[in-house]
């Protein structure tokens, strides 16, 4: 029923793994898909959605799905609502799921929410900003992290796997 034990709140009913849709055979079919309703949906909405996901499937298709119910004209002020709503509805399974890790681990994943993307994890500046321990220990939470699937690197640095827990632990007090 689930799809894995490191994210124990998404069922496998609602995952399904899919390359990045290109942006505007994605966009066109949004756009017309909710014109059919007589919703209005600009492109530029559907960009900003797009750029703020990476293009990541799922969650385009998420807030997609989200606005589409709405059944009002898609601005960018509904889109904030939509996210909004879907953080909320998820606060409770991030709650008890960052409840199994130590606070080392809770403190590191917060502060890759709050940077965003961060390049030299290791580094002091990013230690001292964020009041982490010292970097042996960062290194030892940030393996844990990768291995549990909550962060994962890039070219450009260590993200949040998550991109909705993303947005929750930027939230969330230290």
């Amino acid at each position: 029923m689930f799809a894995s034990s490191k994210s124990p709140f998404y069922p496998s009913t609602q995952q399904l793994t899919i390359d990045t849709i290109d942006r505007e055979e994605y966009a066109r079919l949004a756009i017309v898909h909710f014109a059919k309703h007589n919703v209005k949906f600009p492109h530029e909405v559907f960009d900003a959605i797009y750029d703020n996901y990476e293009g990541h499937t799922w969650y385009v298709q998420c807030l997609l799905n989200r606005l589409y119910g709405y059944s009002r004209d898609v601005d960018m002020d509904l889109v904030a609502y939509a996210t909004r709503q879907i953080i909320s509805e998820l606060s409770y399974p991030y709650a008890d799921l960052l409840k199994a890790y130590p606070i080392g681990q809770v403190r590191l994943l917060k502060a890759i929410a709050r940077e965003g993307c961060v390049k030299e994890i290791l580094s002091g500046n990013f230690i001292s900003r964020h009041q982490l321990r010292a970097a042996s220990s960062v290194s030892t939470s940030l393996k844990k992290l990768l291995d549990n699937e909550l962060v994962y690197p890039s070219a450009n640095g260590y993200t949040v796997y998550d991109r909705f827990m993303d947005l929750w632990l930027r939230t969330q007090p230290f």
